[in-house]
């Protein structure tokens, strides 16, 4: 990757949203893939989001089915566009001073495994993290200071209509 590719950490809700196929949301994660499929940013999440996403559809779906786990796979494979980032001993360190850090600023309780995604998007470099977690993005934003965002891509591609619909 080029030196000036955005690196974006992605929240485990995001990719929760792509494979929920959530209205206003799947579109936007699949082109950002995409983006990183091209080499145009390259998006990075902790390996946590493992579990995170395989909860999250278990809550969605009152289980896995092996088709859905299937799927989810695919997110974690070699040829995915997703960098897994592996949790350490200096990012649970990392994490631990970020909780001390909301504590001491007054912040909305952050619960651990939210520590842990933002100490990896420090460590790790990122230039933006993105998440569906409105109420957080401020707190987020003060604790790393990294902008926190809804997904959204550098490109957006036009749909293309054909016929006459004027």
């Amino acid at each position: 990757m080029p030196a000036s590719t955005r690196r974006i950490y992605v929240d485990a809700n995001v990719l929760l949203a792509y494979l929920g196929n959530e209205t206003g949301h799947a579109k936007i994660v699949q082109a950002l893939l995409d983006e990183a499929r091209r080499s145009e940013i390259e998006i990075i999440t902790s390996v946590l989001s493992i579990a995170e996403v395989a909860f999250g559809a278990q809550e969605r779906d009152a289980g896995l089915t092996p088709e859905g786990e299937a799927q989810i796979d695919t997110l974690w494979q070699p040829a995915s566009p997703i960098t897994l980032v592996d949790v350490s001993q200096a990012t649970a360190r990392e994490a631990r001073s970020v909780i001390r850090e909301a504590k001491t600023k007054g912040l909305a309780r952050l619960r651990s495994m939210d520590a842990m995604h933002l100490a990896s998007a420090r460590l790790h470099g990122a230039d933006e993290i993105f998440t569906y977690e409105v109420k957080a993005r401020s707190s987020w934003q003060d604790l790393t200071g990294l902008p926190v965002n809804e997904p959204s891509v550098t490109n957006p591609q036009l749909d293309y209509h054909s016929g006459d619909e004027r």
